[in-house]
């Protein structure tokens, strides 16, 4: 199975949610892993943290491997501030 790269646009926040959750099921449904690249993320609140974290525990049961990567300082800053960069940005 092949790897689903999915490009996270400027803004991951509570009102978009809906959206990207039904764009990144589909996108890495058939994939064994998962490549997030958060490098374009600017704005991220709460709401986006919890989706981030959701969809690497729906990635970690479903036995696929999640990297999120070049992940940006507005997503590192908020992650911190929350204490959720270590459940985030671990490999796996």
């Amino acid at each position: 199975m092949p790897t689903a790269v999915i490009v996270a646009e400027d803004s991951i926040e509570i009102a978009r949610l809906g959206a990207l959750k039904a764009e990144w099921l589909s996108s890495s449904a058939q994939a064994n892993a998962v490549e997030i690249d958060l490098g374009e993320v600017q704005r991220i609140d709460t709401a986006g943290l919890q989706f981030l974290l959701a969809f690497r525990l729906e990635a970690t049961a479903m036995k696929q491997s999640l990297k999120f990567k070049n992940v940006s300082a507005a997503t590192r800053k908020a992650a911190d501030q929350l204490g959720l960069a270590s459940a985030l940005f671990q490999e796996g």
